[in-house]
């Protein structure tokens, strides 16, 4: 396995996965082997930027991983959003 270019100090969680050949759904149940329930959207929508991960789920992932839970990168929320979430929130802040 070829280790993923690192952010800073960091490794994006992205390419630490597809760095051990997982799919999302390996992922997941990677996850839940260390109690955490999730679905392969949340993990999708994590690894683009359109959400961020609890805690909880941030370590679990990185364990799933096999690396320390500080070692690892997501991207900030909103960085990738779409079109279609951006028109949400402006509906919503003009509310």
């Amino acid at each position: 396995m070829t280790a993923p270019d690192p952010k800073g100090p960091y490794v994006q969680i992205r390419d630490l996965r597809k760095a051990y050949g997982l799919s999302i759904p390996g992922l997941v149940a990677r996850i839940r082997k260390f109690g955490v329930s999730v679905h392969k959207d949340h993990i999708s929508n994590v690894e683009r930027g359109e959400r961020r991960a609890s805690n909880e789920l941030m370590t679990a992932w990185a364990k799933a991983l096999g690396v320390h839970p500080l070692d690892v990168y997501q991207p900030p929320a909103g960085d990738q959003a779409s079109d279609k979430d951006e028109a949400g929130d402006a509906e919503t802040d003009a509310a």
